[in-house]
């Protein structure tokens, strides 16, 4: 069986789809299928791969890569079995359309809204996913992309999402058939757990992800500022993004600085040990897609305060959540936790939730949707 995996990133750039797309490649290849992946990007593994990688640098002027890309993707899609994307534009566009011209069968993978994240990266409003689009507020920033994201989704014979929500969002808002959803949870399970029930003099709130703006971080900051005023408490920002700079200068301009503290993208085994060490892991995104970081968290058993609209795939208690749009209740909610009992009772909840989504598991899940697929076509 030949398949094509299309992805916007691959390994060894760092983020979801390339690791997804890594390991789906592996998988499909060790059950002697022959696999190619067509992905952007310029850097290039050192080890032998049992697949093939065909990369469309990032160099490229936008249109002209596009194009390389598209002509990548067509050219390997006339022999295969299967057309697997990864996204819903850059490669996703791409790959309905080899489907589309040679009627082949079309899988996809939406772990995210491209039109929603831009508008709110680009400051252009602030209003969490599911009211930006009862507003229809994409037709009005951004009607042409949503017609042809639109396109693709009603193109794909099989649509894999990892939550119940966003599966019901995109049928809601994008026609996607409910009858081709697949829900494959993302990969999570129970690490070895440093149970500690005591809080530190001075407990560290552990954030990490990209700075922008739909992560709310300013407000994170103005708010851990005022719990600061009640009890000693530590904010550590890990990641990077558009918003670092205006970030760390609100953080001067309030004379934070010994109160937040920013570090760089750091490797995974690193920021572990990060999460071990903290008090409470923060997911504060005004929307979020079953954020990784507060995944990681949890299996380490590690307290979290997420926000409401998170698309998690575990069931959080009431008082680990917030509304992200009212700063009182993030303050209110972390003095909350970070009382003695509060945090038992959190360490307790958090210790016993299901966690086990092994890779194996995943991985098999995919490979079950390819077969059932083929096996019924005529």
């Amino acid at each position: 069986m030949k398949i094509v995996l299309a992805a916007p990133i691959f390994f060894p750039d760092v983020g979801g789809p390339a690791t997804h797309v890594y390991k789906i490649a592996e998988f499909l290849a060790q059950k002697n299928n022959t696999v190619t992946v067509i992905s952007y990007g310029d850097k290039k593994e050192d080890t032998v791969l049992p697949f093939e990688v065909i990369r469309i640098s990032r160099s490229y002027f936008k249109p002209i890569r596009w194009i390389r890309y598209a002509c990548a993707v067509i050219g390997k899609s006339f022999s295969a079995d299967i057309i697997y994307a990864f996204d819903l534009t850059a490669a996703g566009l791409p790959a309905a359309s080899a489907a589309w011209i040679f009627r082949k069968p079309f899988f996809l993978r939406i772990g995210g809204d491209p039109i929603w994240e831009r508008v709110v990266e680009n400051h252009k409003r602030f209003l969490p996913l599911n009211d930006y689009y009862n507003q229809k507020l994409h037709m009005v920033d951004a009607p042409r992309l949503y017609r042809v994201i639109m396109w693709v989704v009603q193109q794909a014979d099989v649509i894999v999402t990892y939550n119940q929500s966003f599966q019901d969002f995109y049928c809601r808002y994008f026609g996607a058939q409910r009858s081709r959803m697949h829900i494959i949870k993302n990969p999570v399970f129970p690490r070895e757990r440093v149970i500690q029930h005591k809080l530190p003099a001075e407990p560290v709130i552990l954030f990490a992800g990209r700075f922008v703006s739909y992560k709310n971080l300013e407000l994170v900051i103005r708010g851990i500022g005022e719990v600061y005023k009640v009890r000693p408490v530590k904010l550590l920002l890990v990641g990077a993004g558009p918003d670092e700079s205006s970030l760390k200068k609100y953080v001067e301009d309030q004379h934070l600085s010994l109160v937040v503290e920013f570090r760089p993208s750091l490797p995974q085994s690193e920021l572990f040990e990060l999460i071990v060490s903290s008090a409470v892991s923060i997911g504060p995104a005004i929307s979020e897609f079953n954020p990784n970081f507060i995944l990681e968290s949890l299996s380490f058993g590690k307290p979290v305060l997420l926000a409401r609209d998170n698309g998690l795939s575990v069931r959080l208690p009431d008082y680990l959540l917030f509304n992200p749009l009212d700063q009182k209740d993030f303050e209110h909610k972390i003095l909350d936790l970070l009382s003695p009992d509060k945090y038992v009772q959190a360490v307790e909840a958090v210790s016993g939730l299901d966690l086990n989504q092994s890779w194996e598991t995943v991985l098999e899940a995919h490979y079950a949707l390819i077969q059932k697929d083929l096996n019924q076509k005529p």
